[in-house]
């Protein structure tokens, strides 16, 4: 038989390491934290249990609380807004012009906004956490300016050539055509906002 084994190597025997009693091994492993349900009967604090937990305000929670408050300051804002616009500046609201969408776009998105840093705020985050982040935020804010820009054009087209838009006389010129198209620019944009 050959004392170096099969791989040419010399052999040796390591010895193997001395195991601890069983019950000092128990004794030095400390008990584990209490998890779920016990953690919680044993951190109970009345109800505040139920909208608040260890990382902050609880999973599910948010929602409702973002559609509440986005409700409440809509009613607030454009109630406050439609009173100074009829009463203070005496401009009618039921007509559709850029500065109405304008006004009705700011209506919608400010509430949203305010709802959101509101509850990013509840969770101890940033508003930016919610989806506004990321790579590239730029280039994507342009390419849906100019996707959305292609798809309003292909359906003015569409309607065009279907017959169900005529086009007029020229009814605007000069700078007329880049404010009035500035003022539409920016309706559409709080809209998308909003969106």
């Amino acid at each position: 038989m050959n004392p170096q084994g099969d791989s040419g190597f010399p052999q040796t025997e390591t010895p193997l390491p001395e195991t601890p009693p069983a019950e000092s091994a128990l004794e030095a492993a400390p008990a584990p934290e209490p998890v779920g349900p016990i953690a919680d009967a044993e951190e109970y604090r009345g109800l505040r249990w139920i909208f608040i937990g260890r990382q902050g305000l609880r999973a599910g929670w948010s929602v409702p609380i973002f559609l509440f408050l986005t409700l409440l300051f809509m009613l607030a804002l454009g109630t406050a807004v439609t009173l100074f616009v009829q009463r203070i500046l005496h401009i009618k609201t039921g007509s559709f012009t850029p500065v109405s969408a304008i006004i009705q776009g700011l209506i919608e998105f400010l509430p949203m906004l305010g709802a959101g840093a509101l509850v990013a705020l509840f969770e101890h985050r940033r508003i930016l956490d919610y989806n506004l982040a990321g790579p590239r935020r730029l280039p994507h804010f342009l390419g849906g300016l100019a996707a959305g820009f292609a798809a309003l054009s292909a359906l003015v087209g569409a309607l065009a050539w279907g017959g169900w838009l005529h086009f007029g006389p020229v009814a605007l010129s000069g700078t007329h055509i880049f404010t009035f198209g500035a003022l539409w620019g920016a309706a559409f944009l709080l809209t998308g906002f909003s969106e």
